[in-house]
């Protein structure tokens, strides 16, 4: 019996370097996800929505620039993020790429709420090897701050950038391990970004609600070390009262909002993005896009398969058959950016798809 069809939208960034003359490539981040926001480009990733080995190797392998281990409405499973970090490390990829970056940055959103200031589900996951976090519900600048001492070591004595002071607890062994580097390097290098420059741990606040929304100048000019804003949609229109319109036009004007506060301070923004506004998203300058599909979109035996296309930046399946699926390109746009000094120019390709099972 045939199966039932379905369709979805991919968008595929390709992005192209070339190298002003006598420039040298620097040795790249940890965090690869840090290293396209210090460039100026946005990162593209998804929430995982299959949390086994299998999905970790799939999710290791894709062209998503980063995913997202679900601990707040998926099951709060401590031990199934470990395995889920361990099988996405691909010692190939590490042998032919030369440094230890990742391809896909593991991050993990933690259940609690900003108000609940939990720190013991941020040690999980930072001490798992995680290279970042976002934490939902961040309502005021005292939230925010509280997000980031909990997020990193208290510094030297002397150090430049010791607030807010961190509150994070010692047990580096195991993420030392799995970044791959010694736990001295650690203690150095595992601190939010872009209060140390250094840092490798992206902290992202989501802002989730009115309040969130009132207060996030505040929370960007007062709190140093958030390394990204990320809107949610959902709890955003429901916060406001208009529960289930994440397209409401109030709600749009409080994402226009928190998108501009984020701009003035240099920060880059995030939102959740689907096949019908991710064109949209990009032109206004969202950098930080999670890519996602309406329940239901995924039907078929081989879900992994299927969501690849859905969920990511795949262009290596336009460039060979993929059974059972047909994908038709609807839009190509190129951005330029020009060469200076010694910085490479820069030239990214984004095209949406619009595909359909057969």
């Amino acid at each position: 019996m045939k199966r039932p069809g379905f369709a979805w939208t991919v968008a595929v960034s390709l992005l192209v370097w070339t190298f002003a003359a006598g420039g040298a490539a620097a040795e790249p981040r940890l965090n690869r996800m840090i290293e396209l926001w210090e460039q100026g480009k946005p990162a593209f990733g998804a929430f995982a929505r299959f949390r086994d080995m299998d999905a970790a190797i799939y999710y290791a392998g894709s062209d998503l620039d980063f995913v997202i281990f679900d601990l707040e409405h998926g099951a709060t499973d401590f031990t199934q993020f470990k395995v889920f970090l361990q099988f996405m490390v691909d010692k190939a990829q590490i042998v032919k790429k030369g440094n230890l970056q990742p391809n896909v940055v593991p991050l993990a959103r933690i259940p609690s709420n900003g108000s609940e200031r939990n720190q013991w589900a941020i040690k999980q996951v930072l001490d798992a090897g995680a290279y970042g976090l976002m934490a939902p519900h961040i309502a005021d600048a005292d939230e925010a701050r509280f997000l980031v001492a909990s997020s990193r070591y208290t510094q030297k004595v002397g150090a430049a950038d010791r607030e807010p002071a961190g509150e994070r607890g010692v047990s580096p062994a195991n993420a030392a391990r799995y970044w791959g580097i010694p736990v001295a390097e650690y203690f150095d290098r595992a601190d939010a970004w872009p209060l140390d420059p250094r840092g490798e741990i992206a902290v992202i606040a989501m802002i989730e609600s009115g309040e969130g929304v009132r207060n996030v100048r505040t929370i960007l000019s007062q709190v140093k070390g958030i390394a990204a804003l990320f809107i949610g949609p959902h709890d955003l229109s429901t916060s406001l009262g208009y529960s289930g319109q994440p397209e409401h036009p109030e709600t749009e004007r409080a994402i226009q909002s928190v998108l501009a506060a984020a701009k003035e301070a240099g920060v880059p923004c995030g939102i959740l993005v689907n096949k019908g506004n991710i064109e949209k998203r990009v032109r206004e300058g969202f950098k930080y896009l999670v890519l996602s599909g309406a329940p239901g979109e995924i039907r078929t035996p081989d879900p992994l398969v299927r969501s690849s296309v859905l969920l990511g930046q795949l262009p290596i399946l336009f460039n060979q058959s993929v059974p059972g699926v047909r994908c038709d390109l609807q839009y190509r746009a190129e951005l330029r950016s020009t060469e200076s000094g010694k910085n490479p120019a820069v030239r990214i390709e984004t095209e949406i798809f619009e595909c359909q099972s057969q």
